[in-house]
């Protein structure tokens, strides 16, 4: 599946809330046609548009057994939360959260791996790369 593919679903599914596969199985029947399959999905048999989602993740840690971290990552959809961008953005999230100062705002702490960066540039960066927004609604430390 292109690029191209991967686009048009995410903004058909944006459009009328159907499935993955549904909205596969529509612009196959109707020869790749973006505005003929939403003619489809949003006719009768198909629900309304469903309110805002609300995906992501809970991603964990250890360093040395002696410190330890868990960071919830929202995106808008399970398609994003599934890619390889946002699993990444989580695993630097969860190095942060171990390796920095454990207080404030993440997004406004300096990145352990580079610190001319903030970490509010790392969300907005791959925020950009899945084109949904990312937040970090809150995440814990525990240090022995």
């Amino acid at each position: 599946m292109s690029r191209t593919d991967i686009d048009l679903i995410r903004q058909l599914r944006e459009k009328t809330g159907a499935g993955f596969a549904e909205i596969r199985a529509t612009l196959a029947s109707c020869n790749n046609d973006p505005e003929a399959a939403e003619r489809a999905l949003s006719g009768p048999g198909h629900g309304p548009k469903p309110g805002p989602r609300t995906a992501g993740l809970i991603v964990t840690g250890t360093h040395n057994g002696r410190i330890g971290a868990m960071v919830e990552v929202r995106c808008s959809t399970d398609f994003v939360a599934r890619t390889a961008e946002f699993r990444d953005l989580c695993k630097e999230l969860v190095l942060q959260v171990l390796g920095g100062p454990g207080e404030g705002a993440l997004a406004d702490q300096a990145d352990v791996r580079d610190p001319s960066r903030k970490v509010g540039e790392l969300i907005a960066e791959c925020a950009r790369k899945v084109q949904e927004e990312i937040t970090v609604p809150r995440y814990m430390r525990w240090e022995l």
